[in-house]
């Protein structure tokens, strides 16, 4: 366990819950304690970072580096700002006062290589070093496709606002510092849309940073008055020529809502999960509706 016992401290005002995204500076870092090349698997899984689907050879490989890399696993309480931006972060908070006892830690990584090394490493450091409750979340994020990654963005977005829920803003830390740039964007507008506070730490000189909610909001006026553009574009991509003089009024006034390619438009990632929230679902979910001779039937 590091330094500094904080068994004695009141629980008022510490982070109990922590949301982080995660990257795999873990594995690519220059000076990172997992990432200098101490056995020749390591060149290999960082060709392998992006990828998704992973065979039996490169299975092997990979629990063979995990293993050789638990070995030398006691270093990173040694050198804490030598790990990843997400250990960094975690330490931070610990060393400030600001962790709460056995925290519950949610790690949302994406579905590749990396990921899953990145976060074997994570759940194993953090349940050791501050006692932690870790839980992991998977996400898809194409970003090889545009339309795919609106929709794999969206869904991103909704698994964020799913994990942040499970606690109360002002004992929840979200930290949107690792994986692709966007995440880190889309990240902070969803914990601002949720009220919560997002941190954010400059990784050179070790300084934690805290960063309020701004309000975000959109009225269900709005969203009533252009349902059907709304459900349009949530369902597929429409066809610009198709809409009214009215809908394409919309859609360039609320550019955050739309996504446009070429002569088509779908909704945003922020717009899927804007309306798929509590807030909006309502209006959004189909509703299916059967017969009493139905109902019996099905007695």
């Amino acid at each position: 366990m590091l330094d500094g016992d904080l068994k004695n401290r009141r629980e008022i005002g510490l982070y109990q819950h922590i949301v982080l995204t995660c990257g795999v500076s873990l594995l690519t870092g220059a000076r990172n304690v997992f990432s200098v090349n101490r056995d020749e698997t390591l060149g290999e899984i960082r060709s392998w970072i992006h990828d998704r689907d992973v065979d039996e050879q490169k299975q092997s490989k990979i629990d063979r580096w995990l293993r050789h890399a638990r070995q030398f696993a006691h270093e990173a309480a040694q050198q804490p700002n030598r790990v990843c931006a997400e250990y960094s972060m975690i330490y931070e908070l610990h060393r400030q006062g600001k962790l709460g006892e056995r925290p519950t830690i949610v790690l949302i990584v994406t579905d590749t290589v990396g990921g899953r090394v990145v976060e074997a490493m994570l759940v194993h450091l953090l349940e050791r070093d501050f006692k932690a409750n870790v839980r992991v979340v998977y996400v898809e994020v194409d970003v090889n496709h545009r339309r795919r990654l609106q929709e794999t963005l969206g869904e991103y977005m909704s698994k964020v606002a799913n994990a942040l829920m499970h606690g109360e803003p002002s004992t929840t830390c979200f930290a949107p510092i690792g994986g692709y740039k966007v995440m880190t964007s889309l990240g902070y507008i969803v914990g601002a849309f949720l009220n919560y506070p997002t941190a954010y730490m400059h990784e050179d000189g070790q300084v934690l940073h805290e960063i309020p909610p701004i309000p975000i909001h959109i009225d269900e006026q709005f969203v009533r008055r252009y349902f059907e553009l709304l459900r349009k574009c949530q369902m597929d991509l429409v066809a610009m020529n198709e809409l009214s003089y009215q809908e394409k009024q919309c859609i360039e006034q609320y550019p955050s809502l739309f996504y446009r390619d070429a002569e088509f438009v779908c909704l945003s990632a922020f717009g899927q999960f804007l309306l798929e929230h509590e807030k909006y679902k309502h209006l959004f979910e189909t509703s299916y509706f059967v017969s009493r001779q139905v109902v019996d039937m099905l007695r």
